[in-house]
């Protein structure tokens, strides 16, 4: 990852050595930046500092849906939230008579290769909310200086949109602050997704950190004891 970053940084800039484009102070950003005057480099650096990494981040999430999309245990975590509306945990349980069609056993499964699993799961889940948020965010930014319209705008809109942009790593919080299924009471009624990081416990929310680590802890065990009984019973 940290090479392909440099590589795309130096392709950026390798046009520069030949007179096309330069480093300058850039009016519209406020700082030192590639020469966006030049529209053909603007156009040049869009599609290869941005247009490209997000290319490459839609191929790779593409691959992960289509494998994703063949697996039992995915689509019998899809389709048993369905039926039961909310989801209590990330390992979903099924019932016997789905058990044929819908086994979510991977061979040679256990304990840590399954918990492995959802935990993969919910990390690719992060990472496409972080990839939409980035996406959205910086999609003014990118359609102005591709139409050449940054000097055509109120500065004041054109701040605003800026700011937007350069802003996005700021609220990846929100993808990670839900990365976790939200956490289901003891009435069956859907809790806060904020409170699903400090964990409930008898239905309140524990804010000590020894606490809330353990209740966790044993949360994602019993999560992983009760899918693996499923699983025996899958393979019975």
């Amino acid at each position: 990852m940290c090479c392909a970053a440099w590589v795309i940084i130096y392709l950026v800039q390798l046009p520069n050595h030949v007179g096309w484009g330069d480093l300058r102070f850039s009016r519209q950003f406020f700082l030192c930046t590639f020469a966006n005057h030049v529209h053909t480099y603007a156009i040049f650096y869009v599609v290869v500092g941005v247009l490209t990494p997000l290319g490459v981040c839609f191929v790779c999430y593409l691959c992960i849906y289509r494998r994703a999309s063949v697996s039992n245990l995915v689509r019998s975590r899809i389709l048993q939230r369905q039926l039961q509306g909310t989801a209590t945990s990330p390992i979903q349980a099924i019932t016997v008579e789905d058990s044929d069609t819908l086994c979510p056993a991977p061979p040679h499964s256990n304990e840590s290769q399954c918990k492995k699993f959802y935990d993969d799961l919910v990390m690719i889940q992060v990472l496409f909310r972080v990839l939409i948020i980035y996406t959205i965010m910086w999609s003014p930014l990118v359609i102005l200086i591709l139409l050449h319209l940054e000097d055509q705008i109120s500065p004041v809109w054109y701040v605003l949109v800026l700011l937007t942009a350069h802003g996005n790593s700021a609220i990846n919080y929100l993808g990670l602050f839900k990365r976790a299924e939200t956490p289901i009471k003891d009435d069956g009624q859907q809790g806060a997704g904020w409170k699903m990081y400090l964990c409930y416990e008898g239905g309140n929310c524990i804010i000590n950190l020894k606490e809330r680590a353990r209740c966790r802890k044993c949360r994602y065990e019993k999560c992983v004891q009760d899918g693996m009984s499923l699983i025996r019973k899958c393979n019975e």
